[in-house]
């Protein structure tokens, strides 16, 4: 056993180390022009060492790489020459911000400037100068890309490949200024017959994140900051045809003060909520619970990392119209803490959760609005809280409290858990929902997760388990009543050749209610495979019991997913979806049919995007005449006249039809809408901008088959970002 170690010792000593990274103070100016001829640049070493760690495992890119790194005494700058080996082939759209697509150029850093290895800011941009910029959490490995920072950056092509140049104010970080300690890790995207993923470090083959094999920079020689301040006030009207109130015209505004490095404080005044982009299309028949969206308000996603807890306790799109909010936040390298208040106005709607199903309920009335977290950083270990109350104006509540924990083993192993206690009073309202008549609700809900990676074997366990009572109506909580066991156990090849990997799974998904009946129980095989031209395909064969109505309705399917990026023009076409035995949830029955996904991009100009995104989904039983058919489509056309200026046009068709013969209830034979809109933006940096849009919406009649007439609208934006 000794000679052995020695032998691995000397061998891990032998193994070639990387330039240590070094950011060079600067006090000349360096203008973002993407040029790199500023003088700063030719006195600063640049990173020359960089690994493919996709397709390939930590060897020597194919293409050459270098980056130089400065700080000022307000902005962090980054450098960038990105040799090609034809620059002719450089995919390079002029895309919309956070629209970088994974089968095109873009380069960037991930920076972690808390330095405590759990989360990080993600700053891309490809050849044309297009932004993207997101959150990562580095334990789960999700990208959030709905926050958006300032920053600037620019980019040229050029005969050798291409230049990027990115300046982030160290007013967009949030950093300790007594002892500031980085984590960076710089990205390059190369996209061609596969994609290439390309860092400053080297990151093992299955490890479960990226901060963690990160450059640390310390002692870094940074502003204590304090009294920076940020104010966006907007300006918006709105015109309908078919409305009481023809006219509408709002104002409000965000204002952002960080009086520390590490200190956010966050107002806003009638927050503009207005669908500059749509919803991605989703279908809504034949489904048991709520569907989740995203949030996008700027107000709602300083520090959004920390809203991240095992059970998704925290969703403010529950928040629909607030008049006013206000936001204390505070994030370092031991942790952070968030208490947001807001005054609701109401609208929208609350999911009344049940063990197999979910309703809606319109919330027509005023609410007043608390939710707090806060987390601890021990080592390896973190400890948090979070506690969420809703008072219902007129009578009602709900609180939700409890702690949380992640617990993290080297880089391949992620325990964590939350353990919450809910009570509620319903509103006094048994005309919007049953439950609703100021009844008193007291339960609990509990998520105990254990995540392991590694370069072959990998698993996913986790046990859950939600009481009848429990609510979270500031949350996204779907389903109660019931108790879960999920295991996903998986293990990998990379063979050499046109797939690059394929992994093979079981899963178990096993729920019985808190009573002990079965609601569902599906056991699953499958494979997964990546390859050429970013390729994605997945075939799994699943079966089991379903619960519907009172009935365990077996059911086998097959599910698939195929997509790729053949070209620099067909940039994207996929399928994805399910055939099989399906559980016709209405009618409590078993039938046949499927549910496809299907999507698909190209790029006839690096200036024009054309995409189509579309749902089908149907069941028959058996009996003549289907049971029902819906299915949306949505078309999007969107021509940039730069990355700061674009016209945009989406066209979305929503339709279901049914058989009034196969339901027991009685139901409407169709239903539907179409819906167009055009805007053209004009947005210079992320909160100044210009929009200038129209929309046409229209509801089929459910006797004629016709639609109603439109009901047309018109629709301007101004906002501006004041700085200090």
């Amino acid at each position: 056993m000794r000679p052995h170690f020695l032998l691995v010792a000397a061998a891990v000593l032998l193994i070639p180390r990387a330039e240590a990274l070094e950011i060079a103070h600067v006090t000349s100016p360096i203008v973002v022009d993407g040029a790199l001829n500023d003088a700063p640049w030719a006195s600063i070493a640049p990173v020359t060492a960089w690994y493919e760690v996709q397709p390939g495992d930590n060897s020597t890119p194919k293409m050459r790489s270098e980056a130089r790194l400065a700080l000022d005494d307000h902005n962090l700058y980054i450098g960038y020459r990105f040799f090609d080996p034809d620059a002719t082939r450089i995919r390079a759209p002029f895309a919309a911000r956070d629209s970088l697509a994974t089968d095109s150029d873009y380069g960037g850093v991930i920076l972690d400037s808390q330095g405590d290895g759990r989360q990080a800011q993600v700053f891309y941009a490809n050849p044309r100068g297009a932004q993207y910029d997101a959150t990562l959490n580095d334990s789960t490995g999700d990208e959030n890309p709905t926050p958006d920072f300032f920053w600037d950056a620019a980019a040229r092509i050029d005969a050798e490949g291409w230049t990027l140049e990115m300046r982030i104010p160290l007013t967009t970080l949030r950093y300790s200024a007594n002892s500031p300690r980085w984590r960076i890790a710089l990205v390059r995207n190369f996209a061609r017959d596969q994609r290439y993923r390309i860092y400053s470090i080297r990151i093992p083959r299955g490890s479960g994140c990226v901060l963690c094999h990160a450059d640390v920079v310390s002692d870094l020689a940074l502003p204590p900051a304090g009294a920076h301040f940020a104010a966006v006030p907007y300006a918006a009207a709105r015109g309908a045809s078919n409305s009481a109130a023809l006219r509408r015209y709002d104002l409000g505004g965000d204002l952002k003060v960080t009086p520390s490095a590490s200190t956010a404080i966050d107002l806003t005044l009638n927050p503009d909520f207005s669908q500059v982009e749509s919803d991605t299309p989703q279908v809504s028949a034949n489904q048991r619970f709520a569907i989740f969206y995203p949030e996008k308000r700027p107000f709602f996603l300083e520090g959004i990392h920390l809203f991240d807890t095992p059970l998704q306790l925290i969703s403010t799109r529950t928040i629909t119209a607030p008049d006013w909010g206000a936001r204390a936040t505070e994030s370092s390298e031991n942790g952070g803490y968030t208490v947001l208040v807001t005054s609701d106005r109401g609208g929208g709607s609350v999911i009344i959760p049940h063990e197999n199903s979910s309703d809606a309920a319109p919330q027509d009335f005023r609410s007043r609005d608390v939710i707090a977290r806060v987390k601890r950083n021990y080592g390896n270990l973190m400890l948090g809280g979070v506690l969420t109350d809703r008072e219902v104006a007129g009578g009602g509540n709900n609180r939700v409290i409890g702690p949380d924990f992640l617990w993290r083993h080297g880089d391949l192993d992620r325990v964590s858990g939350e353990l919450v206690f809910s009570q509620s009073r319903t509103p006094g309202r048994p005309d919007l929902a049953a439950e609703w008549d100021g009844r008193t609700l007291r339960s609990y809900a509990g998520l105990l997760i254990w995540r392991h990676t590694g370069p072959k074997w990998d698993w996913y366990y986790s046990y859950n388990e939600i009481g009848d009572d429990f609510r979270s109506d500031l949350g996204y909580t779907p389903q109660v009543g019931f108790r879960e066991v999920y295991t996903n156990t998986g293990y990998t090849i990379r063979p050499a050749g046109a797939l690059t990997s394929i992994r093979f799974y079981v899963t178990t998904d096993y729920q019985p209610s808190i009573r002990g009946n079965l609601l569902y129980h599906v056991d699953t095989t499958g494979a997964d495979a990546t390859g050429a031209y970013n390729s994605t395909f997945r075939v799994r064969f699943s079966s089991g019991r379903l619960l519907a109505g009172s009935r365990l309705i077996p059911r086998n399917q097959l599910l698939f997913i195929a997509q790729a990026s053949p070209t620099r023009r067909f940039t994207l076409i996929g399928i994805d979806g399910s055939v099989g035995q399906q559980v016709d949830f209405t009618n409590a029955r078993r039938g046949s049919g499927a549910e496809v996904h299907f999507f698909g991009s190209v790029q006839p100009l690096d200036r024009l995007d054309l995409s189509l995104d579309g749902n089908l989904s149907w069941i028959d039983n058996g009996h003549p005449g289907r049971v029902f058919t819906a299915q949306t489509e949505r078309l999007r056309a969107a021509f940039a006249f730069s990355v700061a200026s674009s016209l945009r046009v989406i066209v979305q068709n929503d339709h279901t039809s049914r058989s009034p013969l196969r339901y027991d209830i009685p139901v409407s034979t169709r239903s539907g809408s179409v819906n167009a809109s055009i805007l053209y933006q004009y947005k210079p940096t992320y909160a100044t901008g210009i929009y200038v849009g129209a929309g046409d919406s229209r509801v089929i009649d459910e006797v004629t088959g016709t639609y109603t007439p439109p009901d047309r609208s018109i629709f301007m934006k101004m906002s501006y970002a004041f700085q200090r």
